[in-house]
């Protein structure tokens, strides 16, 4: 029996529809069961006040759509928008300046979904590069280090 040693996945655009109409990429279908992909990795860089895509509005329209267990799904968070205004969120634009536990709740939250196996963070320079640290990005971290050691 060989083994497969590979995974294969995506990290689409965490708002469905415009995987369809902007990038062509059938993610429904590929979640429907394990012929394309080994698991998906959704950008979902959305606040829980966002007025247009809501954290939790999106990764539950993500969950409905995956329908084999075969497929994982891990949520690409936006960390990078830790302690920054997010002009595209409308009546959520300061709740990334206001609050330094969006990415710990979006974990926890996050650790409901079926075929749920982790999370990544994006970007790199906001996490490890003390000069791309805003007011809250310290906080931001150790409140995220309580809920994933």
């Amino acid at each position: 029996c060989l083994e497969k040693k590979v995974k294969f996945g995506i990290a689409p655009d965490g708002y469905i529809d415009n995987n369809y109409q902007k990038h062509y990429a059938d993610v429904k279908r590929w979640m429907k069961d394990n012929t394309y992909i080994d698991f998906i990795m959704p950008q979902v860089y959305y606040g829980f006040y966002n007025s247009t895509k809501a954290y939790v509005k999106v990764i539950k329209e993500w969950e409905t759509y995956l329908e084999t267990e075969k497929v994982d799904l891990y949520i690409a968070l936006a960390f990078y928008k830790v302690g920054r205004e997010d002009f595209y969120a409308k009546a959520g634009r300061n709740e990334w300046l206001e609050n330094d536990n969006i990415i710990m709740r979006e974990v926890l939250l996050s650790r409901n979904l079926k075929n749920y196996k982790g999370f990544s963070l994006f970007r790199y320079d906001n996490l490890f590069k003390t000069n791309h640290f805003t007011n809250t990005s310290q906080m931001e971290i150790e409140n995220l280090q309580k809920v994933i050691k």
